[in-house]
C-alpha cells in the first residue's frame, strides 16, 4: 500500500509541521503504507514557514518514503524534465531503480544537470523574490 503526499500541500499551501509529518509517518510504518512524499514546491513556502522533508525525519519513518524533488515548479524549467527520488532504505531504492531504469526513464537529457546545478547555485534571488510575493 503506497500515499502520496504533497509536502508541502499544494494547491492551498499547507506546510505541514514536522510533528505532523512524524506522527503521518508512524502510522503509515504501523499499517504498512509506503510514504511517497511529492516535495516538488518545497521551494515556494510563504510567510516565513518553512518545509520540513520527509527524509529528514527519523530513521524508520524516512526508510519507509520516497520523496520526489525537482527545480521545475521554482524555477520554471520543467521542460527539463529534471527529477530527484531521494530513497533512504536500500531495498525499496533497489526496486524503484529497478523500474525507473527497464522503462528508460532514468536517462537525463544533456541540459539537466548543468540547467539543475545552475537553479540550485546560483538561483537564491530568484527563490527570494517569489517567496516574496
Amino acid at each position: 500500500t503506497m500515499m502520496i503526499l504533497c509536502n508541502p500541500q499544494n494547491p492551498i499551501g499547507i506546510v505541514w509541521s514536522r510533528a505532523t509529518l512524524q506522527r503521518l509517518g508512524e502510522l503509515c510504518l504501523k499499517y504498512h503504507v509506503l510514504v511517497v512524499a511529492d516535495e516538488i514546491h518545497c521551494d515556494l513556502t510563504l510567510n516565513g514557514h518553512t518545509y520540513t522533508p520527509f527524509s529528514s525525519l527519523t530513521a524508520p519513518v524516512a526508510h519507509n518514503s520516497i520523496s520526489c524533488i525537482s527545480p521545475s515548479k521554482t524555477f520554471n524549467v520543467a521542460a527539463l524534465h529534471a527529477a530527484t527520488l531521494i530513497i533512504p532504505d536500500a531495498h525499496v531504492r533497489a526496486l524503484v531503480s529497478r523500474g525507473i531504469n527497464n522503462d528508460e526513464l532514468a536517462e537525463p537529457n544533456s541540459f539537466v544537470i548543468p540547467a539543475s546545478i545552475a537553479a540550485y547555485t546560483e538561483g537564491h534571488d530568484w527563490v527570494a523574490a517569489l517567496r516574496t510575493k
